[in-house]
């Protein structure tokens, strides 16, 4: 009588909350990828489970049941229960709220981490900026005639209402790949110096585009003046020109040949730096980044993303598609990619993380209240005499509440004692996916003990109202 409607029931909630789940990640790969309608398999599994916890968990109500004295019940007019039954039932109620705040202060962790990613600083401003990547393999245009049509593109897309700027780069922020190169001063120029950089092609306006702070010198230009210029941000200057301005100086780009063991090197001259930006994940520290003008002999010259900066999503795709169709009409459209969406699916395991955990907790709260209404309804009622007679000696309504509600501080405080070391030890666990927050925090463990506390004390409060409004008259005649 009660697994069967429980079961129909949780069948109907996870067929709804499902997809409701996978929607929240923010992760359009997810949402087409994962498929979580329950299936014959998954149903027969979860039910086998429901059925070993109902009988499981029945036994030992049901075996106390059938050693029960039968004279003691039939002289009495309440029912009453054996200690066993009653020491199992407080037991089991402190090991509920110790289970609820473990995952409270694990689904605290996890949501303040995704909170910390979504806004730290990136350097970039994500707000109404999508790109799309080129596919001009196909066109007759190669190599500088190439460069060409994309600055005429470009110059297209920003004549375009609603565009604020455009450009175009070979590597995207947060799309999980970045080339890397060897650099050294050129007046340093010894190989023993070189360090490693990230490097990214760009066209003119990127930083406008994407939101990044030129802090000094200029952009490119899409022109001549671009020739053996780049563009680096602060913590490459600060790594290669520790002691001098990195304006106006020269940039040696070392290249190994691992095959035929030859070294090559190619200059450019700084022209511009910029704030510094995080590209490969949100969880890095800040890369050193060298950019350079598109050319002819920029990687990927075929497969370009454009950045588009509008004052609406939909303003700059509709003007990357009129442009692509006046201009490259033979090249084939590709699907957009929204700022916005590119940071969802580089936290797309955080909030994942996040919304299962938080999922849970909410359960596991939902859970413990039940139980606590549950036995302190019980204990009112088994009481009942108790209580009147209490109220006829003339105990007051304030103190038979507080007289109600003591057992429930007590189930609370143990449940809070035990569930700090489990949540301590539970935290400590998730410790590698936190971020920017200590998973010692003092501040969560305080937070999530307070919400159970009050949690526990509004269940213990509806049985305790009817404690106070019973009658004493009727409740001594009913004995």
């Amino acid at each position: 009588m009660l697994a069967l409607p429980g079961a129909l029931a949780g069948i109907g909630f996870a067929w709804l909350v499902g997809p409701w789940m996978v929607r929240g990640l923010g992760n359009s790969q997810a949402e087409t990828a994962l498929s979580v309608r329950p299936d014959f398999s998954v149903l027969a599994i979860t039910a086998a489970v429901a059925c070993v916890c109902a009988l499981l968990f029945g036994m030992a109500p049901a075996w106390t049941a059938s050693r029960t004295n039968i004279e003691g019940p039939l002289r009495s007019s309440h029912p009453r229960t054996s200690a066993g039954s009653a020491v199992a039932r407080r037991i089991f109620i402190p090991l509920q709220l110790a289970l609820s705040l473990m995952l409270i202060v694990v689904a605290a962790l996890l949501g303040a981490t995704v909170v910390h990613l979504r806004t730290d600083y990136t350097g970039f401003r994500t707000k109404n900026v999508v790109f799309y990547i080129a596919d001009f393999g196909r066109l007759p245009q190669k190599g500088a005639d190439l460069v060409a049509l994309y600055h005429r593109i470009l110059q297209r897309m920003e004549e375009q209402p609603g565009v604020e700027s455009a450009s175009v780069a070979a590597v995207l922020p947060y799309h999980g790949w970045i080339a890397k190169a060897t650099f050294t001063a050129a007046a340093n120029p010894k190989l023993s110096t070189a360090e490693f950089s990230n490097i990214n092609v760009i066209s003119a306006d990127y930083f406008a585009t994407v939101g990044t702070r030129l802090l000094s010198g200029r952009d490119f230009r899409n022109d001549d003046s671009d020739l053996h210029s780049c563009v680096i941000n602060r913590r490459a200057a600060a790594m290669y020109f520790p002691h001098t301005s990195a304006l106006g100086k020269m940039l040696h780009q070392v290249e190994r040949n691992i095959v035929t063991g030859t070294t090559t090197t190619r200059d450019c001259q700084v022209v511009g730096i910029v704030r510094n930006t995080k590209y490969d994940t949100v969880r890095e520290s800040p890369p050193s980044i060298i950019y350079f003008p598109v050319s002819a002999q920029s990687y990927r010259l075929t497969n370009m993303y454009f950045a588009i900066h509008g004052r609406s999503i939909a303003e700059a795709e509709a003007a990357y598609h009129k442009v692509i169709h006046e201009l490259a009409p033979r090249s084939p459209e590709t699907d957009p990619a929204t700022f916005n969406q590119l940071m969802n699916d580089s936290i797309a395991q955080e909030q994942l993380l996040s919304a299962l955990s938080g999922f849970f907790a909410v359960l596991a709260l939902l859970l413990s209240s039940i139980g606590i209404y549950g036995l302190v309804a019980r204990d009112v009622s088994r009481r009942t005499t108790e209580i009147g007679l209490r109220m006829a000696l003339e105990a007051t309504r304030l103190r038979v509440f507080l007289m109600i509600l003591r057992q429930t501080a007590f189930l609370l405080a143990m449940g809070l004692a035990a569930g700090a070391a489990a949540a301590f030890f539970a935290a400590r666990s998730v410790s590698s996916f936190l971020y920017e927050i200590h998973a010692e925090n003092p501040a969560v463990f305080l937070a999530a003990a307070g919400v159970l506390v009050i949690v526990g004390l509004i269940a213990a409060t509806l049985p305790a109202r009817h404690a106070i409004s019973i009658d004493p008259v009727n409740a001594l005649r009913s004995e």
